[in-house]
């Protein structure tokens, strides 16, 4: 895989791309979206072998992907990138099959990344039968983790920005 800065060409394999991607790491391109980018394809490479990466290195990416999502499209006209992108990474999480096959951390982390991406498109139907699902996680743990707090996040943003970022306007709302 290759990158280049303003320097010369760097060839890294995907894993070490996919890694600094993941640890926040910014590869040496000129923005968030071509980092995306480096990494999706070093993710996509990646899937192509033998082994596949395990479901938390997905979910890390997935992840780290989607809050880049949030970060750079969600302002201006980029609604088409923020579909595209969007989808990609549910179709990422919805290939990891069945999430009663998960650890419970990682079918946890599936519902939050799902519930943000459904947020995001305007989804509220699909963000509001996620919560029953996390309920009995929620009466068992005293503080939402990382991902869960994320997700509170990501909801209220959307729902603040207007019922969703790329939501459609209902007749008798403004």
């Amino acid at each position: 895989m290759q990158y280049s800065d303003t320097g010369p060409s760097h060839q890294l394999p995907p894993s070490v791309i996919l890694d600094r991607f993941v640890n926040g790491e910014p590869l040496p391109n000129s923005s968030q979206l071509a980092d995306l980018k480096t990494a999706w394809s070093a993710f996509m490479e990646l899937r192509k072998r033998s082994t596949p990466p395990q479901p938390f290195v997905v979910l890390r990416f997935v992840d780290r992907a989607l809050s880049t999502v949030e970060e750079t499209l969600i302002h201006g006209d980029k609604t088409r990138e923020l579909v595209r992108w969007s989808a990609r990474l549910r179709r990422v999480l919805k290939q990891l099959g069945d999430i009663e096959f998960l650890t419970l951390n990682e079918s946890a982390h599936v519902l939050c990344l799902l519930t943000r991406i459904h947020a995001l498109l305007g989804r509220f139907d699909d963000v509001a039968s996620s919560f029953p699902r996390m309920r009995d996680r929620w009466a068992k743990e005293e503080d939402l983790d990382h991902h869960e707090l994320r997700m509170v996040e990501t909801v209220l943003q959307a729902l603040f920005r207007g019922c969703g970022f790329i939501a459609p306007t209902f007749p008798g709302t403004v």
